[in-house]
């Protein structure tokens, strides 16, 4: 009964997206066949969405998220994991700098405390010492 109900809201939210993304524009200025497009997926899938008679697959959910970066919690779903390696490569000069500060950082802090990322208290340390440098 929890997947009936966020499908439910995913059918919301995926029309309450069409609607915005639309505008003011009636007609055929701005169709659902071209919201799919936008977000890179057929127009027959999108009205399944619309009409709540399917819910968005894997590959879907990743080609629709470039555009709709809330579609994952509107889904009651965690988003794609990214490696660091990919999330670095998006970044900037002084952000990749920070990173690799505050990693650093945090490797001391958990060494200190006898721990490692993969242990609660040490994932804790690190998310801080991130936190801390804003990422």
């Amino acid at each position: 009964m929890i997947g009936y109900n966020c499908f439910m809201e995913f059918k919301e939210w995926i029309t309450k997206e069409y609607i915005k993304w639309r505008g003011d524009s009636v007609g055929n200025d701005r169709s659902i066949t071209e919201f799919a497009e936008h977000i890179g997926v057929s127009q027959p899938l999108l009205n399944n969405w619309m009409a709540g008679k399917k819910k968005p697959g894997r590959k879907s959910l990743l080609r629709v998220e470039k555009q709709l970066p809330g579609v994952y919690a509107a889904l009651g779903m965690p988003g794609p994991v990214v490696s660091v390696s990919e999330w670095l490569a998006e970044q900037s000069p002084d952000e990749r700098k920070a990173f690799v500060i505050a990693w650093n950082e945090a490797l001391d802090a958990m060494s200190a405390a006898n721990t490692t990322i993969d242990a609660p208290m040490g994932l804790d340390l690190a998310s801080r010492v991130l936190e801390k440098y804003g990422l």
